[in-house]
């Protein structure tokens, strides 16, 4: 399993490294001078260290724009989540609210009517 999220990442790095692994065997076996060849191998070095320096900073600049990408998108996703949560409870406490005050004043009129014939009771008991 390859151990880069991104394929093209992978497969880069391996044309750069076949291209290096390539070039050098193609010195070996090449009929130049001794001299000659390590020039070139000199010059090559310099060019594969310049393109290993731009393919660096390109795939620096790559993973800071995905970074900055997916931080937007979770910053964006949280707030949505936090905005309907604060909804549904701010829903379900508005229905909590009712509802109690439904059942209180429910109660405070049983109260009142339980009183009320109390008090007739006690009258018609004291008129006895």
């Amino acid at each position: 399993m390859c151990r880069y999220k991104n394929n093209t990442t992978g497969v880069l790095l391996g044309m750069i490294g076949g291209a290096a692994v390539g070039a050098l065997i193609g010195l070996l076996f090449s009929p130049n001078k001794g001299k000659d060849n390590r020039k070139k191998i000199k010059h090559k070095t310099r060019d594969f260290k310049g393109q290993a320096k731009d393919k660096y900073v390109e795939v620096k600049h790559k993973i800071k724009d995905e970074y900055t990408n997916m931080s937007s998108t979770v910053k964006d996703k949280a707030n949505h989540v936090v905005e309907t949560a604060t909804e549904n409870y701010d829903k379900i406490k508005d229905q909590i609210i009712s509802k109690t005050s439904t059942a209180a004043n429910g109660v405070a009129s049983d109260v009142k009517k339980k009183y009320s014939k109390a008090i007739v009771n006690i009258r018609d008991l004291s008129k006895k």
